[in-house]
């Protein structure tokens, strides 16, 4: 049932794109001339008049076509751009954020060094916890303050 709604919906709009208006030239009772889709009562048809649909010429169809790839190209072009330009400010802010977190880490580091607590570091070699000296406190503390400067701005 539905989709024979559907259908004739369908074919009702597709006849309407074929129907055409019919221009008729009558004259009143005054022998004025006057131009409709139907006489008006008391007027007096005269003859139908054709009113041909214009063409359109092909060569503008061309130009059409060239205009509107012009258009997208244009579109693609502004998309990349602004595809580029929010990956670019989406690495300007991870990197903000890496930049801050190193700062952090360097501060709490620096801050248990500068305590005098006693510190322990992995050996790399075996991977134990070993205390360390004076100067490697020293040293890692120098490395951490210039850490602190260059991240932390």
């Amino acid at each position: 049932m539905r989709s024979s709604r559907c259908f004739l919906l369908c074919m009702m709009l597709g006849l309407s794109t074929l129907a055409k208006a019919q221009i008729v030239e009558c004259v009143d009772a005054n022998g004025k001339k006057i131009y409709s889709q139907s006489c008006p009562a008391g007027a007096e048809k005269q003859r139908d008049i054709d009113v041909p649909t214009p063409a359109k010429p092909e060569k503008s169809d061309d130009a059409a076509k060239k205009a509107q790839q012009d258009k997208e190209n244009a579109f693609q072009q502004r998309r990349t751009e602004r595809i580029k330009a929010e990956a670019d400010e989406d690495a300007k802010q991870k990197k903000v954020a890496s930049d801050a977190e190193q700062c952090e880490v360097a501060k709490r580091r620096l801050e248990l060094l500068d305590s005098g607590r006693q510190y322990r570091r992995a050996d790399p070699d075996t991977g134990e916890h070993v205390p360390m000296d004076d100067n490697q406190r020293q040293a890692e503390i120098d490395k951490l303050r210039a850490q602190v400067q260059a991240s932390c701005q």
